[in-house]
């Protein structure tokens, strides 16, 4: 779209979710069955090219509809091999659509500063890719049987050559790597997100929803137990007596998001698409919700066509998870203004700095970490923190 001072803005699922297609994969969705047509569309070269234009990344229109542009050119062909992190960031980035505030830098990272390449890590065979079995995201795990952690490299006892060294690795078998030396979010961290109340960025030409931006750590981050699952709304599992749970950091979000009316439960609801040319553009959450329920793939989950009805499934396992009997569709055309149940409480990996934390930022009363919210008596507490 283009925004009222002239600039084109190209943002959304696909700039990322590679299919290239008009519409996402819905046959894929309901059948896992890929066609030729899909393969031949996918955008290959953003991950494998060393040299790819970004700039080719923006969606265009031709007589069948609107589709993602892709940089085909033969400087980026010839410039194929494995993916590299600069392959990687190409999505994996921090802008300003995106919430995590944990940018993989050589300024922000150390890992990165040492010239590490996410693979180093997340291994790959073929094209899945190991996330890791510890995270709070909905996102499917390639390869579920391959651990992705810090003392994959660092060991349990981490911490060499200081008098402190000792008393450090005490730690780890109650506190996760990240809870220390994850010091920061980035100065553009979103906290909060209402959609239902938009703004107009006079700088950038286009309304945005109300946003509360934060990084200071007592606001932006919590520590909780984590024993490596997640329920379906994304909040972190754990308990301090459970004998698998650590503390970890977990970054803080909240969204003012719109609920099916007719599909909401006890402990969640179904959450509505949201189509960003028309707020960006307009600034209309009504109409923006309304558009994005006539897209292909929301007219399949509401179960239109057989690829529908095979999906039906899935949408009522989904439902019972958040307290209802079932998935109810067609779509009513109602909905409510709702904040997300609980709050989302996403993993943070990124970001690492080589110094951790300092004793007195936990173990003082007034600290970061909730020692009480964790699960520690008074007495116990008393024993872990000094007043400064």
């Amino acid at each position: 779209m283009q925004t009222r001072n002239g600039r084109v803005i190209s943002e959304g699922c696909g700039k990322c979710h590679i299919s290239g297609m008009y519409s996402p994969p819905l046959l894929y969705m309901a059948t896992q069955k890929i066609t030729e047509e899909e393969i031949d569309a996918i955008d290959c070269l953003i991950c494998h090219a060393r040299e790819y234009d970004m700039s080719k990344k923006k969606v265009f229109k031709d007589e069948h509809g609107y589709r993602w542009g892709q940089d085909r050119s033969m400087r980026a062909a010839v410039s194929a091999g494995h993916a590299d992190a600069q392959a990687c960031l190409r999505c994996h980035v921090e802008t300003f659509t995106t919430k995590r505030a944990t940018p993989y830098t050589p300024e922000e990272d150390v890992h990165a500063k040492a010239g590490l390449n996410c693979t180093t890590c997340h291994i790959s065979e073929g094209h899945l890719i190991a996330k890791g079995r510890f995270g709070t995201d909905l996102v499917t795990e390639d390869l579920p049987e391959v651990k992705v952690s810090c003392e994959g490299c660092h060991t349990l006892s981490p911490h060499k050559g200081s008098d402190q060294a000792d008393t450090l690795n005490t730690h780890t078998a109650k506190l996760s790597c990240e809870a220390c030396h994850i010091t920061q979010l980035g100065s553009e961290n979103w906290r909060y997100r209402d959609w239902s109340k938009p703004i107009f960025n006079e700088a950038m030409g286009i309304y945005q929803p109300t946003t509360v931006i934060t990084n200071e750590t007592k606001e932006a981050l919590t520590f909780r137990w984590f024993d490596g699952t997640s329920t379906v709304m994304a909040q972190a599992r754990g308990a301090r007596t459970d004998g698998k749970s650590r503390v970890y950091p977990f970054k803080l979000f909240q969204a003012v998001m719109p609920e099916d009316a007719a599909n909401r439960g006890p402990t969640g609801g179904m959450l509505l698409p949201i189509d960003r040319h028309f707020y960006y553009r307009e600034g209309n959450p009504d109409k923006f919700v309304r558009n994005a329920m006539e897209k292909p793939f929301m007219k399949l989950m509401y179960g239109e066509g057989m690829a529908g009805m095979m999906m039906k499934g899935t949408m009522n396992k989904m439902m019972r998870a958040i307290g209802l009997e079932g998935f109810k569709a067609p779509w009513g055309g109602n909905y409510v203004w709702s904040e997300m149940r609980g709050d989302a409480t996403l993993m943070v990996n990124h970001a690492i700095k080589k110094n951790g934390r300092e004793c007195a930022s936990c173990h003082t009363s007034d600290g970061i970490i909730d020692f009480k919210n964790l699960g520690y008596s008074t007495e116990e507490i008393q024993r872990l923190t000094w007043t400064k």
